[in-house]
This record gives C-alpha cells, structure tokens and sequence, in this order.
C-alpha cells in the first residue's frame, strides 16, 4: 500500500506517495532484485562471485563523477564490462553508488593475498580481478573471448613450476588455452607485464582487441602529453 493514501487531505505532500500502479511495481521489482544480488547467494562463475566486472580509468571516472554535477562538462565514453559489453559512464556512477568495488593498482598491491607461489594452482577471485583490469579477455592476439568466457593461463606453465602469482596469470579462452598445453603456442610475459604469443612461425605478439586504444596510440603505453 502507498505511504499516505488514507491521509487527510491536508498532509504535507513530501508525506505522501504520488507514484502510480505501475511504477510501485516497478520500484518493488528493482528493490527485490538489488537486495537478491546484494545477498550473495546467487553462485559463482569461474571462481568469481557472481558480480558487474567494469573496466574503466581513474580520470574517466573523475570526469565523469564531475559531469553528472556539471551538465557543461562532456561525459566521457562508455566502459567496458568483463564479457566487452559498453557501460555508459552515467550507469557506472549510479552502479557504484551501491557496489562493493575492488581497485586495481599495480604498482604496489594491498594485503589481499596476489602472489601464492605453488601454493595453489587456482586463481583466487582477487587475482582474477587483476587479469579483468589488465587484459579484458583472452590474450591471444586477434582473440576476441572476453574475460567472462577466459580461463587462467600460467606463464610459465603450472607444470613447468610456475607459480600462481598475479603477474604470471593471464587470461585465454578455454580453445586457446588447450593449444598452449599442446604446444601450438609458446607465451612469455613482455617486459611491460603483457602476454605475448608465437606459434613459432610469427614474432610474438600481444593481443590489442581488448584494449582498441592502443590500435590508436600504435603502442601499448599511453601518449605523453605532447602526442595527444
């Protein structure tokens, strides 16, 4: 039942709720479904708890925290999500309003356990969180698998000692992966923290499908101020 409707006449109208059939259904719907996901009960995917995976930068972020306050300022483009979906920003803003977030920093990490050795071979949802930051979605390049349908590849392989470490797991698709264990592929980690791919014929390579700004930049580095 409405708030107010068998009050007097003369009730405040700020005490009142104005919102027709419809929208109270539609209200009721989204309360259930945000305190549905909020609960946790709702499984995992990959090890990860079912959640928004959103890929963004913090000046975008900036920007676009100060063009929902400011209509002259321009909102800047759309994020991605973990499976390559575009989020606009504005959604961004309102989703983080009522998130849990995880930041990923990369140079220096919190106490959250990022580097496990051979302690475990599986990657911890934390470290997946890395891989979504870093590489989108499966790093064989041309590949376009997003980071929802990619599994955790070891560089070096889990059998040739490698360890479970945050900057040795790389994302790639189960397809790809499995070509990697027979030996159609051979991976090393690039000197800025990428993956690169060979299948011996070619150079290696590292995959900018997921990162389209980098296709534009011609590297994987971001433009000194002067290049811009």
């Amino acid at each position: 039942m409405r708030p107010g409707r068998h009050l007097p006449d003369g009730t405040l109208a700020e005490t009142r709720d104005d919102r027709n059939g419809a929208q109270r259904c539609h209200d009721g719907l989204k309360s259930g479904l945000k305190a549905g996901i909020a609960a946790g009960g709702l499984g995992s995917h990959r090890g990860h708890a079912v959640t928004v995976i959103v890929r963004t930068t913090l000046a975008e972020l900036n920007q676009a925290a100060h063009a929902v306050r400011n209509p002259d300022i321009p909102m800047p483009g759309p994020a991605r999500t973990g499976g390559g979906s575009v989020l606009p920003m504005r959604d961004v803003i309102r989703l983080a309003a009522d998130s849990l977030h995880y930041l990923a920093v990369f140079d220096g990490h919190s106490e959250r356990p990022l580097y496990l050795g051979r302690e475990t071979r599986i990657a911890t949802a934390d470290q997946r969180i890395i891989c979504y930051a870093r590489d989108g979605g499966c790093t064989r390049p041309g590949c376009l698998a997003p980071g929802y349908h990619s599994e955790v590849h070891h560089s070096p392989d889990w059998s040739a000692e490698g360890a479970t470490d945050a900057d040795k797991l790389f994302f790639a698709c189960p397809p790809d992966h499995g070509l990697i264990t027979t030996g159609h592929y051979h991976t090393d980690v690039t000197d800025t923290g990428r993956l690169a791919w060979t299948d011996g014929t070619q150079p290696p390579d590292i995959n900018h499908s997921h990162h389209p700004e980098e296709l534009l930049w011609g590297n994987t580095d971001p433009p000194d101020e002067d290049e811009k």
